[in-house]
């Protein structure tokens, strides 16, 4: 992962909480990858991830993706690509429960 790639949780939770009100709960990292790092948040009840980069191509290019989305290939649509703290970041629904389907 990137060396300047350095978000905690409650730098998160904060953003989170000053972007969408009072209806954030249960911001926790989930993922760290080679470019992105991950968390997951509940707002007003509906589970989401955010993922940061210093970059905002990957996130555009994922966006693209997702527009191929199926059953056997799930691809999490990104509601939103945007600046902050002040590193780029990426939301979208958070999907759950595919990889376990595979074992």
């Amino acid at each position: 992962m990137s060396e300047t790639l350095s978000i905690f949780q409650s730098e998160t939770a904060q953003f989170l909480q000053k972007k969408y009100g009072p209806g954030i709960a249960d911001v926790k990292q989930i993922d760290e990858g080679g470019w992105s790092l991950a968390f997951a948040f509940v707002h007003d009840g509906a589970r989401n991830v955010i993922r940061w980069s210093d970059v905002a191509d990957n996130f555009e290019r994922d966006a693209v993706a997702a527009r191929f989305t199926r059953d056997d290939l799930p691809i999490p649509h990104i509601t939103e690509i945007g600046r902050g703290l002040p590193k780029f970041y990426a939301i979208s629904c958070r999907l759950s429960g595919y990889l376990s389907r595979l074992t």
